[in-house]
């Protein structure tokens, strides 16, 4: 197998082993080192795929804030909806010293590698 810094010397560097195809962005940003887009991923490396992803969405939710906060006169709610299984998608409200913050943001990218 060559090395990244092979294919980025000749050329090949983000493209699939087998179609010679880019692989998808996302993936290649969360690994830098992957050589097969995910048409050409075997069996197992598809089942671990999957149960990356359905992992992350059983993690997700637990990251975000406490439902119906209430806090310094404050009530609070939020819904959350991914699109997909998992999503970029991050919100927190911090309670602190009588004040209540918000956070959002959105990480560029889709699913796990978000």
């Amino acid at each position: 197998m060559d090395s990244a810094l092979e294919r980025m010397t000749n050329g090949a560097y983000g493209l699939c082993h087998r179609c010679h195809e880019p692989i998808e962005q996302d993936r290649l940003l969360a690994d830098p080192l992957l050589c097969y887009c995910l048409d050409h991923l075997s069996r197992s490396q598809l089942d671990a795929l999957q149960r990356d992803l359905e992992l992350a969405s059983q993690v997700q939710p637990n990251l975000l804030p406490q439902m119906n906060l209430c806090t310094s006169g404050w009530e609070t709610s939020y819904h959350h909806a991914p699109l997909g299984t998992v999503s970029g998608d991050y919100c927190d409200l911090i309670p602190s010293d009588g004040q209540l913050f918000f956070a959002l943001g959105d990480v560029s990218g889709k699913g796990v590698t978000a």
